[in-house]
């Protein structure tokens, strides 16, 4: 079934209000991409990917893309810690998955 968002329970941390991940627009989606890339440092070589992987930033990114409403603001994210980050943005990730890929998960 689709879904527009998502709750991401964080009761773990102390902190009983979960936060609400949603489903990317498209104009959401291309610049949580154009982020990443640039976060990254990608380029294209040939037909070679060539990059500085920034995995804190990429998941801090992603985070405050995702991130809808909760117990902080968008802000707060920085001081957040890491595993929170991580967690929000794994939630979001799986949420935006493209359907396509989640009727073949489901179908195996």
């Amino acid at each position: 079934m689709f879904e527009k968002e998502k709750s991401v329970d964080l009761s773990m941390f102390g902190i009983e209000q979960p936060v609400i991940v949603k489903r990317l627009t498209a104009g959401e989606k291309k610049n949580l991409d154009n982020a990443l890339v640039k976060a990254n440092n990608i380029k294209m070589q040939g037909s070679e990917v060539i990059g500085d992987l920034a995995p804190g930033d990429t998941a801090l990114i992603a985070a405050k893309t995702y991130y809808k409403s909760g117990p902080f603001t968008v802000g707060d994210l920085d001081a957040l810690d890491w595993e929170i980050v991580a967690l929000i943005a794994a939630t979001g990730d799986e949420l935006n998955r493209p359907l396509v890929q989640l009727q073949d998960k489901s179908s195996s």
